[in-house]
């Protein structure tokens, strides 16, 4: 099946009230997204109607990613702790360029 490629900008004002669009974000992976603890947090929110995102990953990377139907409501304690300890770090390493971006 071809993939369509949706290309996502931000818009902002400038200086000049004259709207502007950022730069387009940068492409990463899915098991990136899961390994900084952002794929336990969106899908804790999703269980809240009965869904989620699911994942299949390889040796390489991920072959697929969807949204799926769940009867899952939320994660253990111990995944929860986990993934507040990797988002904090993952923030902490993002914090100097989410800094410069408010710059812009």
């Amino acid at each position: 099946m071809p993939r369509s490629r949706v290309r996502v900008s931000s818009p902002a004002l400038t200086k000049d009230g004259i709207m502007a669009l950022y730069t387009t974000p940068k492409e990463t992976t899915w098991k990136e997204f899961q390994s900084t603890g952002l794929l336990l947090f969106i899908n804790t929110f999703l269980h809240i109607f009965g869904w989620c995102i699911v994942i299949e990953c390889d040796d390489e990377g991920a072959d697929r990613a969807y949204p799926a139907r769940t009867s899952w409501r939320g994660f253990s304690e111990d995944s929860m702790t986990r993934a507040y300890q990797k988002l904090t770090k993952k923030m902490q390493e993002d914090l100097p360029q989410l800094l410069e971006d408010t710059k812009e």
